[in-house]
């Protein structure tokens, strides 16, 4: 098949009824061998996650790509969660037509969430001009992610930038490094590069706030600690559904912002690094699996998806999954893997199944 078939499957409503969050399965490293189903072919229903990076920073033999999910609406791709190492690799795997692309959410700007952004806006402009998938061109790209550190931070934390100037940096007209690609896509996307940029304040103490309210969907975002680094847990809303994705964030802090940013939530993916009996520093950067029971118990989330998954907790998910099950979790667990899909719908019943305990 080519690839201009195997991406024109994006095109085609699925008509079936998708229950609950049906789980598609690939590959562990996301190759795609002829003949084999693409994973954009998986997605079903009115909205879908597809994992497209389950691990970390340290390169695996196990082939995980960094924090990268993307969100289809009605089939269609249009809302990208962070886009570390190796998504773009991934986007390329799954088949999928990345030109419905709207909102790209940044939890923070750790290079492992952040360092594939470039490749993945180029492709835009491909996909609208050589793949036969043409862009809007009054389309405007929005990104979201954390505002800078207040001025009494510690020295690290203002190491960090706005999300405002890291885009800046990247793809402003006059200034940005990759300031080529407003010619780039006006020649070979025959379009404009429109974008723009919220920075969203970070401070634990806000609450949970809604940063995007249009067509249906509904985008909320709370502050959460993550050593030095600014960063944000998500929310999206869709048709009746949600879910929730906590970033990168410690245990530590007593505050509850997880707890209320997941309560009741169909999807809650979680930052899976350490184990309970990791220390410093990365204690301070992630959360314990006693501590992610603890809150997808306390916020009633139907389903737990264990993800970011590094060298520590790669070989001891078992031991994991014990852990969150003692803190007295009693939903569903699954271990992300890259290009498996996630299939949600308003019934709250499932019609495969995964990895659960």
């Amino acid at each position: 098949m080519s690839l201009k078939s195997h991406l024109q499957h994006l095109c085609i409503t699925v008509g079936l009824v998708c229950v609950g969050v049906s789980v598609a399965q690939a590959g562990d490293t996301g190759h795609h061998e002829a003949g084999e189903q693409l994973a954009v072919e998986r997605v079903a229903g009115d909205f879908s996650v597809m994992v497209l990076g389950s691990g970390a920073p340290a390169a695996q033999p196990v082939g995980r790509a960094s924090a990268g999910y993307m969100f289809f609406l009605d089939g269609e791709p249009k809302i990208l969660m962070d886009a570390g190492g190796g998504v773009y690799q991934r986007v390329a795997d799954s088949g999928m037509n990345i030109s419905p692309l709207e909102l790209v959410l940044l939890s923070h700007l750790h290079v492992d969430h952040v360092g594939d952004i470039d490749p993945i806006v180029k492709a835009l402009f491909f996909h609208n001009r050589l793949a036969g998938f043409p862009r809007d061109p009054s389309q405007v790209l929005q990104f979201f992610g954390p505002n800078k550190a207040p001025a009494n931070a510690p020295p690290p934390a203002l190491r960090f930038p706005t999300t405002s100037r890291f885009i800046d940096a990247h793809f402003d007209a006059g200034t940005g490094i990759e300031a080529y690609l407003n010619d780039f896509a006006r020649v070979i996307g025959h379009i404009p590069f429109n974008y723009a940029v919220q920075s969203i304040e970070h401070d634990n103490t806000l609450g949970v706030r809604t940063i995007y309210d249009q067509d249906g969907v509904v985008i909320k975002a709370v502050g959460v600690p993550h050593g030095p680094a600014p960063s944000l847990a998500f929310r999206v809303e869709y048709d009746g559904k949600s879910v929730v994705y906590s970033g990168d964030t410690t245990s530590l802090s007593a505050n509850s912002n997880m707890i209320e940013i997941a309560r009741d939530a169909d999807l809650l993916i979680y930052d899976t690094a350490i184990l309970d009996s990791t220390g410093l520093p990365f204690s301070q950067l992630h959360t314990t699996p006693t501590r992610i029971g603890e809150v997808a118990r306390d916020a009633g989330v139907k389903h737990l998806v264990l993800s970011h998954i590094t060298a520590i907790t790669e070989r001891t998910l078992d031991e994991v999954k014990r852990s969150i099950r003692q803190a007295g979790y009693r939903g569903r667990i699954s271990v992300a893997k890259d290009l498996r899909v996630y299939n949600l719908d308003r019934k709250g019943r499932r019609r495969h199944h995964d990895d659960d305990d």
